[in-house]
C-alpha cells in the first residue's frame, strides 16, 4: 500500500490523496470491525484505482515493513525513527534509574557513570550512521551555528572547541530535530525538575555549559529550548571530562607521522580520564619555522598564563625554546624523545595539581632524553597573592573583596588566590613568582617568604596595616590613599565578609556563628585572638554554605588517628555548634570538625 501511494502518478491535490486514504481505511474497517487490529491493503482502495495497481504490477516493489498507526493520538510512536526510539528508551531508563537514586537504592555517582556510558555509545551511533544526505543544508547550518557558539563560549568562558564536539552535537540535534519526544510522558514530566536540580548540584559545570550552549542555539535557530536536550548534552559534556583541572597548565604532544602525536595524547587522556593533552601530528619534512608558527598561534589563541609544556619526538625541536622566548608570557618546558610513559608521567603531575616548574623538576632525565625550562623575557605584571590556611576557597573570597576595594584602579594589577601550603613549602619556586612581580601577600596565615611583604587580614580589619598596604600599592597604582583606606576598612568589616562568603542571610549566620564561638571559648576556657576569631567567622560561614550545597572537603587518610588524639576538642566544638546544626538541619562532618580544631589549635 505505502509503495503504491509513493510511486503512483495520482491526479489532484493533497486533499484527493487524503480522501483515497480515508476511503481505504473505512473500507478495511467495514470488513474487519470485529478485529483488534485493522489491516489496510491494496484491495481496500477505491475501485477506480485497481487499474493503476495493474499498471504497476510488473514493476519491482521495495520491501517495506508494516506501519502501525494508533487512533486518537497525535504521537505515533510506531512511526518514529530508530534514533527517536533509542532516545525515548534512553530517557525512560534515565527516569527509572533516577528514581532509584531518590529512594537511595542506588548511588548518585553510579547513576551518573552508567548514564554517561549510554550517552557515549549513542553519540558514536549517531555520528557513524550517515543519514544526512537528504538534508545536507540543514546539517551544515547546524554545524556552522554550533561552531560559532563554541567559539563564543571559548572567548567568554574558556570552553575549548573541538572538531569532534561539533560533529557530535550536530548529529544529535539533527536527528532529534527539536522534537519534544517526551511531551506526553508522565514519568518524565513528573521527574524532570528534580533531575535538573540533581544535575545542577552534582554536574554543575557541564550542566551550566549545556544550558548556555543550547540557549544560545535556540535563539540563533529560532527553536525551543527543551529540558531533555539539556539533560542529554549535560551528560555528554561530563563524558568529555571538561571539569576544571587543579591548574591550567597547557600540554602539547608534537610528533612526526600521520597520527603518532594524536595516538599518544588520546591513549593518555583516556587513562587519566581527563583531556590534559592536545596533539599536533606533523609531516616528516616539516620545517622548524612552520612548527614555531603553529606554537605561536596556539599561544595567541589559548591562555597559557600557568605555563606550557611541549613533549616532542626529536632533539632538534629543543631549538624551539630559544625561538619562542620572546613570545611566551609564562614558563615553557620542552622535553624530547616523547613516549607513552613520559606523557603519562607528565599528565599525572598535571592532574595532581603540580605547577609547570614542579613538573620540570620531577621529570628525571635518562639516556638521551633532554629537558629545558625557559622563563619569559618580558616585564612581569604586578600582582598581589591572597592565601588562607583553610584552603583556596577562602583565598578566592579575599581576592574578590580586594578587587571590590580597588575597583577600576586595579585593572593593571593581578590579584591571585593561591594555595597556602604550597607557598609555605616551596616559597619563591612557586608558579606565581615566575609569572608575576608579586608586591605582597595578603592572607590569614603568613607563609614566611622573606623576599615578599606579608600583611595579615586581621591587621587590615583592625586598621593596623592599612597604611602599609596603601603605601606598597601606591607605588604601582594611582589611587587616592585616604579614600582607599576608607573603602578597605569598610569592605573588610566582618559583616561585609560574611555577605561575600555565603548565600544565606548575613546577619543571621553571623549571630549564630558568634554565639557558637563564644560558647566554644567558654567550653574550652580560652580566649581566641583576633586572627583566630576572623578565621573562625569566615570559615564557619563558608562551611555552612558548603554543607548545605552538599559539597565535601578533601578526604584525609589519617582521620582515625587524628580523632584518637584530638577527639575531646572535636566533641567540644561539635557541642558548641549544636544550635547551628539545629537551625540549618545539618550535621558537621568529622572532616569539618578537624578543620575547625586546626584553627583553634593554631
Amino acid at each position: 500500500m505505502i509503495d503504491f501511494l509513493l510511486n503512483s502518478d495520482l491526479e489532484g491535490n493533497v486533499g484527493k490523496i487524503k480522501n483515497i486514504i480515508k476511503y481505504a481505511c473505512g473500507n478495511a474497517y467495514v470488513h474487519q470491525k470485529n478485529s483488534q487490529t485493522i489491516f489496510v491493503r491494496l484491495k481496500d482502495l477505491p475501485l477506480e484505482y485497481n487499474l493503476k495497481f495493474k499498471e504497476q504490477f510488473s514493476k519491482p516493489k521495495k520491501k517495506m515493513s508494516d506501519r502501525t498507526y494508533l487512533p486518537n493520538t497525535t504521537q505515533q510512536i510506531h512511526l518514529e525513527s530508530k534514533e527517536t526510539q533509542l532516545l525515548r528508551n534512553f530517557f525512560d531508563e534515565v527516569v527509572s534509574e533516577f528514581k532509584k537514586v531518590q529512594k537511595k537504592e542506588s548511588q548518585p555517582q553510579e547513576f551518573i557513570e552508567d548514564t554517561v556510558s549510554r550517552v557515549t555509545q549513542m553519540m558514536d551511533e549517531f555520528i557513524f550512521q550517515g543519514t544526512y544526505e537528504k538534508e545536507e543544508s540543514l546539517y551544515s547550518v547546524l554545524t556552522y551555528h554550533i561552531r560559532q557558539t563554541l567559539d563564543m563560549m571559548y572567548k567568554n568562558y574558556g570552553f575549548e572547541q573541538d572538531g569532534n564536539r561539533v560533529v557530535s552535537l550536530a548529529s544529535y540535534l539533527y536527528l532529534k530535530d527539536n522534537t519534544d519526544i517526551l511531551d506526553s510522558d508522565y514519568g518524565w514530566q513528573e521527574q524532570k525538575n528534580e533531575l535538573m536540580e540533581f544535575l545542577d548540584s552534582f554536574l554543575e559545570t557541564p550542566f551550566w555549559y549545556a544550558k548556555k550552549l543550547l540557549s544560545y542555539l535556540s535563539q540563533q535557530l529560532d527553536q525551543r529550548l527543551l529540558d531533555e536536550d539539556i539533560v542529554f548534552v549535560t551528560f555528554y559534556f561530563y563524558s568529555l571530562q571538561i571539569s576544571d583541572l587543579p591548574n591550567d597548565v597547557k600540554c602539547i604532544v608534537l610528533a612526526h607521522g600521520y597520527s603518532t602525536a594524536s595516538s599518544l595524547a588520546n591513549v593518555v587522556n583516556r587513562m587519566l580520564g581527563k583531556n590534559v593533552f592536545q596533539a599536533y601530528d606533523m609531516p616528516i619534512n616539516i620545517t622548524l619555522d612552520k612548527v614555531e608558527t603553529k606554537i605561536i598561534r596556539y599561544i595567541n589563541d589559548y591562555s597559557t598564563d600557568s605555563g606550557l609544556i611541549l613533549l616532542v619526538d626529536m632533539g632538534s625541536f629543543n631549538q624551539l625554546g630559544e625561538r619562542l622566548s620572546n613570545h611566551i608570557k609564562s614558563p615553557l618546558v620542552i622535553i624530547d624523545n616523547v613516549s607513552t610513559p613520559l606523557v603519562l608521567e607528565v599528565g599525572e603531575h598535571i592532574v595532581n595539581g603540580n605547577s609547570v616548574t614542579e613538573v620540570y623538576e620531577a621529570i628525571t632525565v635518562e639516556n638521551r632524553i633532554q629537558k629545558q625550562l625557559i622563563i619569559p623575557e618580558v616585564n612581569k605584571k604586578k600582582a598581589i597573592i591572597t592565601c588562607c590556611y583553610t584552603g583556596i576557597g577562602s583565598a578566592t573570597q579575599i581576592q574578590e573583596i580586594l578587587q571590590k576595594c580597588l575597583g577600576d584602579s586595579a585593572k593593571e594589577l593581578t590579584i591571585l588566590p593561591y594555595d597556602y601550603k604550597k607557598l609555605a613549602e616551596n616559597k619563591m619556586y612557586e608558579t606565581p613568582f615566575q609569572l608575576y612581580d608579586v608586591l605582597m601577600i595578603v592572607g590569614t596565615e603568613n607563609p614566611k617568604i622573606n623576599q615578599v611583604p606579608y600583611i595579615g587580614l586581621d591587621q587590615l580589619i583592625n586598621g593596623e596595616a592599612v597604611s602599609e598596604f596603601a603605601e606598597l600599592l601606591h607605588e604601582q597604582v594611582d589611587i587616592d590613599s585616604e579614600a582607599f583606606k576608607s573603602q578597605l576598612i569598610f569592605n573588610f568589616s566582618i559583616n561585609k565578609i560574611v555577605e561575600n562568603l555565603t548565600i544565606l542571610d548575613a546577619m543571621k549566620v553571623l549571630r549564630l556563628v558568634q554565639k557558637a564561638v563564644k560558647e566554644l571559648e567558654k567550653l574550652m576556657g580560652i580566649e581566641f585572638s583576633n586572627n583566630q576569631l576572623f578565621l573562625l567567622y569566615m570559615h564557619c560561614c563558608s562551611m555552612i554554605e558548603r554543607i548545605l550545597r552538599k559539597e565535601s572537603v578533601d578526604e584525609q587518610a589519617d582521620i582515625k588517628e587524628y580523632i584518637q588524639k584530638e577527639g575531646h576538642n572535636m566533641e567540644l566544638i561539635h557541642q558548641a555548634f549544636q544550635e547551628v546544626e539545629k537551625e540549618y538541619t545539618i550535621e558537621l562532618p568529622l572532616l569539618e570538625l578537624r578543620l575547625l580544631n586546626d584553627i583553634v589549635k593554631d
